[in-house]
């Protein structure tokens, strides 16, 4: 599919404009484009943007935690500005905004000094301001195959408070995820000697509110915004144990075991910016501030048919917070020729506080985990120049030299401070070869954001692992080259195509610990290479009026020396397959109010690596299929019938166990498979 699919792309190479564009080469849509979507808001429409995909929209998600705010973080401006925000997510921003206020979509080509550091296109919302009240709403409800139904609650007002705009939203949701199915147990002879029966479900319920405040005075602007997310996360399993005979049929029950983990999180932040002209440039200055604190307690009962039960309980409550001041000086002293000085001051921080205990059958004992308790603090200071410029009507160029003076902190049994200095910086080059068609290229060195989690030890019993604590973790730095090609074509169709290379270097991974545990450590580096593409293709010429056609796919390697082998080997980040595709059609039936698509997703065969542990994981069907109707003007109202994994699915897992390490023997394995139910999602969306 995917090669017919970049055949046909290629093939149509060269036709004619893709949309309007103005003297900067940015690609613009008129509010009037996206009507045949019937968009609710803001979101609605960017989805529809043929070749653009928010960051943080892919298969990776946005879950790589990132380093303050001056490294490229996202791609999306509202009304020429980066919200002031990590936490709060661009769908999130964009669902905020009615559709009746959005006047166009740009889409940028060549950068913004709002987002320095980011390559690749960046979509701009222009928005008007209304004196009236506005908002958006959307409710839906969501029913598993076993009778399950979670609800759903989306709205927004926008308006005016005196001389202020203001944006409200609030969003109560809940999902759940069970799944069953029989796992066997094999020892070192590889002959069955365990069966179990098992089920399984995780639901979370959480409830965020946000709110935003801007002001416009004569010569300059500022901006507030406030969020809080309240969130529940609970996971729950039931293994009921059998022996088996020598057929490997079920035999007598002999213990049945239940696991329990629940996580209460509530977290804050706090953003701002203001921005004013200063001399021959203008100033922008932000503000950031984010808490949270869990509670999460897990709780592990082993009670068997005969002799002593076993329990195991835990408690922690880690608490983070992250402080950054920002501050951008642009000014262009000469026409053509632009420069921002950044400067940039974080302090994250982490304190973990933990308890275990067991009980065997004599009362509950306390036990000690070394390096379960610690503080950690990273203090950072960043300093930047950027340059941009047009070198020819056609190529423009922009480079960024910088570096940054961090300081890391740890207190806890293995106490320690250090201090780094690491040099950051890109250059790249856009070259518009036709209007259809642009070439990029870009050379960045980054640095990499910690998860402070990794400097503190964890047990998981229910898993039979145990993380140790590192604190002698230090960033990770890369090194990345890519080149990409944008071509446009026909009638708003796209092709984009990115090579890239990349060289981690101290990339993190599980490593041997020196007391013969396992826990996150740094090695040499990490060399990943790849190909990522995406394609939007209209049907109308292919007899299918009202269709469009999007793909988004990857074809990544990362390869690196495996420390404990020692042999070079493949790795998958988040233990993801090197390749992955999302296909998805929808069609808009001309004069009519109904529309329908199909979305299939493929990521199959995940592999994760541990010290003396390997995990695969597979599946029978495709990784994820959904199937919709649409109705676009049900009383003025969108409403939406969507089915997910029509069939159920079912996942296929592998575990090998070795001996000490994955150089000694093989010593056992486990093998399961895992059903999980078809969704059916109803929703109803609208506008006032």
């Amino acid at each position: 599919m995917l090669r017919i699919i970049a055949c046909s792309a290629i093939t149509l190479l060269g036709a004619s404009a893709f949309a309007q564009s103005d003297e900067t080469g940015r690609e613009l849509y008129a509010s009037s484009y996206f009507a045949r979507y019937a968009p609710q808001t803001a979101s609605d429409m960017v989805s529809q943007v043929p070749g653009f995909t928010l960051a943080g929209n892919n298969r990776n998600g946005n879950n790589e935690a990132q380093r303050g705010l001056g490294q490229g973080l996202g791609n999306l401006l509202i009304n020429g500005k980066r919200p002031s925000t990590k936490d709060d997510g661009p769908v999130a921003l964009l669902e905020r905004i009615p559709a009746n206020q959005v006047l166009r979509i740009e889409i940028l080509n060549d950068g913004s000094a709002e987002l320095s550091g980011q390559s690749g296109k960046i979509v701009n919302v222009i928005a008007t301001e209304s004196e009236t009240l506005n908002g958006a709403w959307k409710t839906q409800v969501h029913t598993l195959e076993q009778g399950y139904t979670t609800p759903k609650l989306d709205g927004s007002l926008t308006g005016k408070l005196g001389s202020a705009r203001f944006t409200a939203g609030l969003d109560w949701s809940g999902d759940e995820f069970p799944q069953w199915g029989q796992e066997q147990i094999w020892d070192e002879t590889d002959s069955l000697y365990e069966l179990r029966d098992e089920i399984s479900n995780y639901f979370t319920r959480g409830t965020t509110f946000n709110f935003s405040l801007g002001w416009d005075f004569e010569d300059s602007s500022a901006n507030v915004s406030f969020l809080v997310t309240d969130e529940k996360r609970t996971y729950e399993e039931s293994s009921d144990r059998y022996h088996s005979n020598g057929n490997g049929e079920w035999g007598e029950q002999f213990t049945a075991v239940d696991y329990q983990s629940i996580e209460e999180e509530l977290s804050y932040e706090i953003g701002g910016d203001y921005t004013r002209p200063l001399g021959m440039g203008e100033l922008k200055l932000i503000g950031l501030f984010r808490h949270s604190k869990t509670d999460a307690q897990r709780a592990f009962d082993d009670l068997p048919m005969e002799g002593a039960h076993y329990l195991f309980e835990s408690t922690s409550e880690p608490e983070e917070q992250e402080s950054i001041l920002r501050s951008v000086f642009s000014f262009e002293p000469v026409q053509g020729h632009r420069f921002e000085v950044a400067g940039e001051l974080v302090k994250n921080t982490l304190e973990t506080a933990s308890t275990f205990r067991e009980d065997t059958g004599s009362g509950f004992e306390e036990l000690t985990l070394d390096g379960s308790n610690t503080e950690v603090s990273e203090e950072r200071a960043e300093l930047s120049v950027q340059y941009s410029t047009a070198l020819t009507e056609q190529l423009s160029f922009q480079a960024s030299l910088g570096g940054e003076y961090s300081e890391i902190s740890v207190d806890g049994t293995e106490g320690r401070t250090e201090s780094f200095v690491r040099p950051k910086g890109f250059a790249s080059f856009s070259w518009a070869q036709t209007d259809d068609r642009r070439i990029r290229a870009r050379l960045e060195r980054s640095v990499g954001q910690l998860d402070f989690y990794d400097f503190a030890s964890s047990t998981n019993v229910n898993d039979g692992t145990t993380t140790g604590g590192n604190t002698q973790l230090v960033p990770d730095q890369t090194w990345r080259a890519e080149l990409s090609l944008e071509q446009q074509f026909g009638d708003n169709n796209s092709f984009t195509v990115t090579v890239f290379r990349e060289e981690i270097e101290d990339f993190i991974t599980f490593i041997p610990m020196g007391d013969g545990s396992e826990g996150l450590g740094n090695i040499s580096e990490l060399e990943s290479s790849g190909i990522d593409l995406s394609a939007t293709i209209n049907t109308q010429s292919f007899g299918i009026p009202g269709g469009k056609l999007d793909l988004m796919a990857e074809i990544h390697t990362d390869e690196l020396d495996d420390p404990v082998t020692g042999e070079r080997r493949e790795y998958r980040r988040n233990g993801y397959k090197p390749e992955f595709y999302q296909l998805s059609f929808r069609q808009d039936f001309p004069q009519s109010p109904f529309a329908w698509g199909v979305i299939l997703e493929e990521r199959s065969g995940n592999i994760n690596y541990r010290i003396d542990r390997v995990r695969h994981q597979d599946h029978k069907a495709l990784q994820a299929h959904r199937i919709f109707v649409e109705h676009k003007d049900l009383w003025g109202m969108v409403a939406k019938l969507e089915v997910e994994d029509l069939f159920g699915f079912t996942y296929v897992n592998e575990r090998t166990l070795f001996d000490g390490d994955r150089n000694g023997a093989i010593v056992g394995r486990e093998t399961n498979t895992r059903h999980s139910p078809w969704v059916l999602r109803m929703s109803v969306s609208g506008t006032f």
